[in-house]
């Protein structure tokens, strides 16, 4: 009896701090409506532009899928990209200063996400002496570029964004969209987080924007692999190269070459593999390429 009078007292205690004490050491908290020019679905790897009306000028922070969102240099529009490993459904919320000390006031608004099962996934036809060199004899190497990739793509150093016009880096049709799931031999299913772009090997790849060579070399799955910062977790990977003409830490503008397509690493035919990533969430580059006119251009 003496035990369960306790645990009654304990709960009682826990429940009075974080319904009385706490909200008043913390300050208020309220959730509220914000008009949004906002669809209910989404394909994942959706470059998205969030305008706000005049009236909600006082946003001050805004996530999605756990990302801090960007807000451009007008104040009431913010820049993300959904990702392709979200999950059918993605969470935009943020807060919102009214004005009004030590009073705190949140929206949130739920996204549905569309994105192909991976049960749908067409097998590559990988030739084998490609695969020779890609399969799993040579897994501690891969999960070694992996990591080092990982940090590349992470990295925060590279300065506020570079808001140049963007152009595609070689301008051929595309032979394989984002976002499709595959196979491989050996039967892992994943999803194609680029899209590629028809180029025989040789064809001059340039830059689709201003950057800095944030990596430049050899991995295995890649091959030779050039990947330019754009600032603000905004990144670029152009796949495939039969050689590379940039160093890392050089700064490129939108046209500079960067090397030439080739058949470099896991591949079925010779292409552009390009990849457009924003604070790690992959964006499909061609939709993405039509959000950036807007901010490249804004009206």
């Amino acid at each position: 009896m003496h035990r369960r009078r306790k645990g009654k007292f304990f709960t009682f205690t826990i429940t009075f701090f974080f319904v009385f004490l706490m909200p008043w050491k913390l300050g208020q908290q309220e959730w509220v409506e914000v008009e949004l020019a906002l669809q209910p679905e989404y394909q994942a790897g959706t470059a998205l532009l969030i305008p706000f009306p005049p009236s909600d000028q006082g946003v001050q922070s805004l996530q999605l899928q756990g990302r801090s969102l960007l807000r451009l240099d007008d104040k009431q529009t913010w820049f993300g990209v959904i990702g392709l490993y979200g999950g059918g459904q993605t969470l935009l919320h943020g807060r919102v200063d009214q004005g009004r000390p030590g009073f705190s006031t949140y929206f949130r608004r739920s996204l549905k996400v569309l994105v192909r099962p991976l049960g749908e996934a067409r097998r590559l036809n990988v030739p084998p002496e490609v695969w020779a060199r890609v399969d799993d004899r040579h897994e501690e190497q891969k999960r070694l570029e992996r990591e080092i990739m990982q940090e590349v793509l992470r990295g925060d150093q590279w300065g506020p964004l570079m808001r140049g016009c963007w152009k595609r880096p070689v301008n051929s049709i595309m032979t394989s969209p984002f976002g499709s799931p595959r196979s491989l031999p050996d039967g892992r299913r994943y999803y194609h987080v680029g899209v590629d772009l028809r180029a025989r090997t040789g064809t001059p790849i340039y830059s689709p924007g201003p950057g800095v060579v944030a990596w430049a070399g050899h991995m295995i799955v890649p091959g030779n692999v050039v990947v330019l910062a754009h600032g603000d977790g905004l990144f670029s990977r152009y796949m495939h190269l039969s050689r590379i003409d940039v160093e890392m830490g050089q700064k490129v503008s939108t046209g500079d070459q960067l090397g030439l397509a080739g058949a470099t690493g896991r591949v079925t035919a010779p292409h552009l593999h390009w990849e457009v990533l924003w604070r790690e969430n992959h964006a499909d580059p061609l939709q993405f390429l039509q959000v950036w006119e807007q901010i490249c251009h804004p009206k």
